[in-house]
């Protein structure tokens, strides 16, 4: 007969699982579930409850075509990009109607960003693979679009490292002199890394700016253009899509989308 109770802490994690037995599940999956009603995987492995959610406005963005982004930018304002059937046009709103920003040059493919406050005021840097980037002023909500150098047209990923500027367009990595959103010139500290394969996605872990491509994936450390240094992670194993480069468990890993060099 049992004396006394024993108990031991259980850390949930291990996400639905459904095809085993429970004595195999309680065993070799201990803290994942059999069922979830009304919760959702976090990304530190275990659950949360799904709280719901309301509508941010009370209108719709204008256009019929996909969206293509939507950054909240403080607690009040909300940047929605839309395709428009020709170009990529910008919104802004703050939860009634949407006001009309700008307009890119050209239809773009998803808007990814980044922020950052280089001189006291909080902008946020939008690309979208096809156009020139974008820098939204938070301050004068006011978005322009940049047109030098013609290295960062069409740049598909962008990441604030080290108070510089990086963007991933092609297999090129440009980066643009420190505390600057428009100066991208080798004598002020800006400065291209060529990694050879076409860019899939970028990261910043632990100090460090990752580059994925598909087959490649590579380290920039440093903090200036005196000493950034490019080292090799892998040779053989890469990212498909960029999307999918999460931060999980306290580590930097790519979900469901591996690929292998042969």
């Amino acid at each position: 007969m049992p004396t006394g109770w024993e108990t031991f802490p259980v850390e949930f994690k291990g996400g639905l699982i459904s095809n085993l037995s429970p004595l195999q599940q309680g065993i070799n999956k201990v803290g994942s579930a059999t069922i979830l009603q009304n919760y959702e995987p976090t990304k530190d492995g275990g659950y949360r409850k799904i709280l719901g959610y309301t509508p941010y406005s009370s209108t719709q963005v204008s256009g019929s075509g996909d969206m293509l982004c939507a950054k909240i930018v403080n607690n009040a304002e909300v940047i929605a990009a839309r395709s428009t059937g020709t170009a990529t046009r910008y919104f802004v709103g703050a939860g009634t109607t949407w006001t009309t920003l700008a307009t890119a040059a050209s239809l773009g493919g998803k808007v990814r960003h980044d922020e950052f406050t280089f001189d006291g005021t909080h902008k946020v840097v939008f690309v979208d693979g096809v156009n020139y980037p974008a820098i939204y002023n938070d301050t004068t909500n006011a978005l322009t679009f940049l047109s030098t150098p013609t290295d960062i047209q069409g740049a598909s990923y962008v990441r604030v490292y080290k108070n510089h500027i990086f963007y991933a367009n092609g297999s090129k990595v440009i980066f643009g002199a420190p505390y600057s959103a428009t100066d991208y010139t080798v004598a002020s500290g800006g400065g291209i890394i060529d990694i050879g394969h076409t860019i899939t996605g970028m990261v910043i872990f632990r100090d460090i700016l990752f580059v994925f491509a598909r087959n490649k994936i590579v380290q920039i450390s440093g903090s200036s253009v005196s000493d950034f240094v490019t080292s090799p992670v892998t040779q053989s194993i890469g990212c498909i899509n960029g999307d999918s480069i999460q931060e999980v468990g306290g580590d930097v890993r790519l979900r469901l989308t591996l690929s292998a060099k042969t």
